[in-house]
Parts: C-alpha cells; structure tokens; sequence
C-alpha cells in the first residue's frame, strides 16, 4: 500500500456548502504539493447511525496525493436536516448538489454501510463524471434492527449506539463516549438515511451503474453484491476495526490498488 511521505501530510480542513436541505458540513484533505499531479478527487460517505468523524482517519491517508470531502450526510452531524424522512435518492443528490457547485470534471465515490447506498445514488446523480466506485458493505436489505432505523420511546437505541464500536481499551472511552454523542445530536434525523433502505430498491438501482465497482464485503449469509454487479471486483471487508488499527491498514490496500489505477 502507498504510505505518504513523512513531509507530505495533507492540509485538513472544514467546510460547509449549500444544499437543498440547508448547509452540508464537509471535512476535507487537500495535498500540501498545491495541486500539482493529484489524483481523481474522492468523496467518501459514512455509515448511519454515524458521522464523518467516524470515517475521519481515511483524510491523512487518503489525502496526500488527492483531495478527499467527507461530508456529514444531511441530518447528521453538523449538517442541516430535511424538514421531514426523504428518500436515498435525495440524500445521493443533496451531496451532488455540493460537487456540482466545486465544479469538479470527476471524482471517485467511497461509501460505507447506508453510505454505500447513497453513493450508489450519488453516481447516479453524477452520471459520466465518476470514475470509480467503491461500496464498503453495501446493505442490500432493509435494516432489522429497529435501533438501526429510528430511536424508540424507550431509549433501546441509547444501549446500541453505546454497544457498537465500544473499545477493549479503557484509554479510547473518551473518544468513543464523543463519537456516539455526536451520532445521537441528530435525533430522528440522524437516522433516516438508515430508515430510508426501506423503500430503496437496490436490485433496479445497482443495475444501472455503468462504472467500474469495488464490493468490500464482510462474513455475511445475505445476498452479495456480486448478484446485482456481476462485472464488479468483491473482496473481503475486515469490518472488524473497520477504518482504524489493522483494519484500516488491510482495507485501505484494497482501495487505494483499486482507485489508484
């Protein structure tokens, strides 16, 4: 895997743009070479519940030798909320809505778990202009788990954002105690992205996309996205650590040999 150079650590910023839906908060890494033979822009989409801090490692790894924006879907994290539940298709848009004000000529997609379905509806959105496309645990069905999709009166969803993700390592309680403060900021809204697979239709969306796929896939017993994209490339998602620790090292390999060609 590509290492950045111990002087090239990219510059880490923060941004908001306008979008249907009010302003759309953006964590962003620019190389520090000022532009000079970058790779394919990339936008990466994170799970829900869930932020884009909780993707933020990606942006000092992927972002010395590209420009990475990693957006809070809308309602998340610090970004405006629709007014009331939309669809898949309008939170894949509302983030076109911001690539298409940078004016960027094409960019490569990284979505993970619900993000992975808005960046299916994102490229489609974007059409031509993207390159490649990555989808991290793509959800093919609608979630089970109801804390999942929406808080309930009793506050079960409290326990189950506590629950995942929670470090063996008592030193990494402070950081996880903010990450899922920060998922459950939104209320309702952060979790209608996730609500929303209810009536996506994956088969008839999926089928559509004409753009070279990365499946990264985890030990599942449910459909693979391998029925849906028989031309994409499937290999195995360490969702274990997802993107950090070891975790972060074997996945970021398959993506960076993917998007770096």
């Amino acid at each position: 895997m590509k290492k950045p150079a111990a002087n090239r650590a990219p510059n880490l910023r923060r941004a908001y743009f306008e979008t249907r839906f009010g302003q759309l908060h953006c964590r962003t890494a620019f190389p520090s070479t000022g532009g000079f033979d970058e790779l394919t822009p990339l936008v990466v989409l994170h799970d829900v519940p869930g932020t884009s801090a909780d993707l933020a490692a990606l942006l000092p790894e992927l972002g010395s030798d590209r420009s990475v924006y990693l957006p809070d879907l809308p309602g998340c994290g610090q970004s405006d909320g629709p007014p009331a539940a939309v669809t898949v298709g309008e939170y894949g848009a509302s983030v076109g809505e911001m690539l298409r004000g940078l004016r960027l000529r094409e960019v490569d997609l990284l979505g993970v778990g619900v993000g992975a379905a808005v960046a299916v509806e994102l490229s489609l959105y974007l059409g031509e202009a993207v390159r490649r496309l990555v989808l991290c645990q793509l959800p093919l069905s609608p979630p089970v788990d109801r804390a999942a999709a929406a808080p309930g009166v009793d506050g079960a969803h409290l326990l189950c954002e506590w629950q995942r993700g929670l470090p063996a390592d008592p030193d990494l309680l402070a950081a996880h105690t903010r990450a899922v403060g920060a998922r459950l900021a939104g209320g309702d809204s952060a979790y209608w992205p996730a609500a929303a697979l209810t009536s996506w239709a994956a088969t008839e969306r999926c089928v559509q996309l004409k753009v070279p796929v990365l499946a990264l896939e985890g030990d599942t017993t449910g459909r693979s996205a391998k029925s849906l994209l028989p031309a994409a490339r499937v290999e195995s998602f360490a969702a274990a650590g997802r993107f950090s620790g070891a975790g972060l090292d074997r996945n970021l390999r398959s993506i960076r040999e993917f998007l770096d060609r």
